[in-house]
């Protein structure tokens, strides 16, 4: 029942050439880094090249941050390296980071999962009506410039990769009304969405409303299996693995339509679900019409990932999916993760999101040759500013007319 992710590693490579893509461990990376900065390589230099790495291990908030530190990156090797960090989400981190207990019997593992459903449950009955702020940093490697007449050359189309330096597309700003447990969809709300408000080609909402127990339902139909102790910015975090089969899936992925040129994004965007079904995945019909060949997705794939929980409250303190698709389809991956935390609502204090990255590789036709590229977009959100919502009335004594 247990199931392990595969991790590959490889030999640390100190010389990259150009647009190669090569796979680093977290070690490795720390060793290429350190070449760079004594060699005193350019800041865009490093930027590009890092652009060319693969993470085959999960590149912590912590070890980032320390990285930073000991090698000062310029502004956009900086970024090179946060995005290098979000493609690499949904893996575990190196086993050096795990934390060191010992791990936990039958009975233990139990009894976490059980809290953990009771605080699914729990969290969704007492949240209340509130409004929040989703900010979200959006990037893609979609460089119109760059992409010209260059093929797709990855062997492996659901691989996380840049086929250039990513380019920033934009941050946007969007207030999420959560109302009698479910975020309200755009449309449902009074006053229509700003385009501005939602990034092109990946946008993301869900990260609210009834994924938690869907997941943890959708798991107990698959394979869900204590993985290993991490020590989390919450405290030590009991993480557990787990996969859904296509046949238990209610993980919804809507795709249409694969774009019909280079100079477009062909995207998609991770929405919350139809009751019943834990999230999907759709494209916001920006593109022009084209030839079409199998351009759109529509299914309830298979999909894996991790649940983080506080082995105290059984509180979910993270979660990733990530959706098994084929590398045949015009869409050939999706994946999500969002860390929760503690944030006030009311006067009272709650588990709500608090940051979400979103990753998705789409494809897209070559307008001057025959094939078809992939795309990458990556989002980073962030979700503050989190209030009541209604309005409310304050009445204040006032000197006596005369």
């Amino acid at each position: 029942m247990k199931r392990k992710l595969t991790i590959l590693l490889t030999a640390a490579v100190i010389a990259l050439p150009a647009l190669a893509a090569h796979r680093v461990t977290v070690d490795q990376l720390h060793g290429w880094l350190a070449s760079h900065k004594a060699a005193n390589h350019s800041d865009n230099e490093i930027a590009r090249q890092i652009s060319t790495l693969q993470l085959t291990e999960r590149l912590t908030p912590p070890t980032l941050e320390r990285f930073k530190t000991e090698f000062t990156p310029g502004p956009r090797a900086s970024q090179a390296l946060d995005l290098l960090a979000d493609c690499s989400v949904i893996l575990d981190p190196p086993p050096n980071e795990f934390a060191s207990r010992p791990p936990p019997d039958s009975a233990a593992v139990m009894a976490m999962i059980k809290a953990t459903f009771h605080f699914a449950g729990a969290t969704l009955r007492q949240m209340p009506d509130f409004l929040a702020t989703r900010l979200t940093r959006s990037y893609s490697d979609n460089d119109p410039h760059v992409a010209v007449g260059m093929p797709d050359t990855t062997e492996d189309p659901t691989q996380i990769i840049p086929h250039s330096p990513m380019i920033s597309a934009g941050t946007f700003t969007q207030q999420i009304t959560y109302r009698d447990g479910h975020e309200v969809p755009a449309e449902m709300k009074d006053a229509k969405q700003k385009p501005s408000e939602t990034p092109p080609g990946l946008s993301s909402r869900g990260e609210f409303g009834p994924v938690l127990s869907i997941v943890l339902l959708d798991a107990l139909k698959g394979k869900l299996a204590w993985n290993h102790w991490e020590q989390t910015e919450s405290g030590v975090a009991a993480v557990f693995h787990y996969q859904v089969p296509q046949s238990a899936s209610h993980f919804a992925v809507d795709y249409c339509c694969l774009s019909s040129g280079y100079d477009h994004m062909s995207g998609t965007t991770f929405i919350e679900g139809a009751p019943g079904r834990a999230s999907s995945f759709s494209s916001n019909g920006q593109f022009a019409a084209g030839t079409q060949i199998n351009d759109s997705y529509h299914g309830t794939p298979g999909y894996h990932g991790s649940i983080f929980v506080d082995p105290a409250t059984g509180a979910i303190l993270r979660i990733t999916e990530d959706a098994e698709l084929n590398p045949s389809e015009p869409v050939t991956r999706n994946a999500v993760s969002i860390d929760y935390g503690t944030v006030e609502i009311g006067g009272k204090k709650f588990i709500c999101p608090v940051r979400s990255v979103a990753l998705s590789l789409s494809r897209a036709y070559l307008k001057e040759q025959a094939g078809i590229r992939n795309i990458l977009h990556v989002n980073e959100a962030e979700f503050t500013n989190y209030h009541r919502f209604g309005s409310s009335i304050q009445i204040v004594a006032s000197e006596e007319l005369h």
